[in-house]
C-alpha cells in the first residue's frame, strides 16, 4: 500500500556497453510466389543414402538436399534458393550476438509522442513507420521542388515502401 505523500525513487541502468544475448538464427522463409512450384513438385529429387551415420547427419544432408531441390525451380530473376532461406537444421547451438537497444528519436512538436520505452521491436518499428509517414506528409506540405527535396521524399517513399515487420514489407 502506498501513501499519497510518499516518494518513490527510482534507479535505472542503462548498459552503456552492449551486453551478449544468446539466439537461435532461422532461415528466412522460403519464396513460394518465386517457385515454379508445380514443375518443382512434379521433378524427381534424389534422396541421401541412408548410410548417413548419426541422426543429426542424416537430417542435416536430407535439409540440405532439400534447400538444394529448388535449384533450377526459382525464377530467372533470383536463379535459386536465396542464401538467408537456406541454413535449415545446420545450427547446433544457441550463437551469441551483442544485444541492440535502439533508442528513438524525440517526437517533433505536434507529432505523436511515444509514451513510453519500454514496448517490445514490433512496436518500436510501428512507431518508426509512423515518424515516416509523418515525415512524409511534412515534406510534401513543404512543397519543396529542389532536388535535395525530390531525392529524400523519394528515399523516405522507399523506406517507407520496404519498412520490416509488417508481415514481410509494409508494402504488402
Amino acid at each position: 500500500m502506498f501513501a499519497d505523500l510518499r516518494s518513490i525513487g527510482v534507479k535505472l541502468d542503462i548498459p552503456t556497453v552492449r551486453l551478449p544475448q544468446r539466439v537461435w538464427p532461422l532461415p528466412a522463409e522460403i519464396p513460394w510466389d518465386a517457385v515454379q512450384y508445380d514443375n518443382w513438385r512434379q521433378a524427381k529429387h534424389d534422396l541421401l543414402p541412408v548410410e548417413i551415420p548419426g541422426v543429426d547427419h542424416r537430417v542435416e544432408q536430407r535439409a540440405r538436399s532439400y534447400e538444394n531441390s529448388f535449384d533450377g525451380y526459382v525464377d530467372k530473376k533470383i536463379g535459386s534458393l536465396p542464401t538467408p532461406c537456406r541454413g535449415r537444421c545446420q545450427q547446433k547451438g544457441p550463437l551469441e550476438r551483442e544485444v541492440d537497444c535502439p533508442l528513438l528519436k524525440p517526437s517533433r512538436p505536434g507529432e505523436v509522442q511515444m509514451r513510453t520505452d519500454f514496448v517490445g521491436r514490433a512496436v518500436h518499428r510501428w512507431f518508426q513507420q509512423l515518424r515516416r509517414l509523418q515525415s512524409m506528409v511534412h515534406a510534401t506540405k513543404a512543397g519543396k521542388d529542389t532536388a535535395d527535396a525530390i531525392e529524400y521524399r523519394s528515399s523516405l517513399w522507399r523506406a517507407i515502401r520496404k519498412a520490416k515487420g509488417f508481415d514481410g514489407t509494409f508494402e504488402k
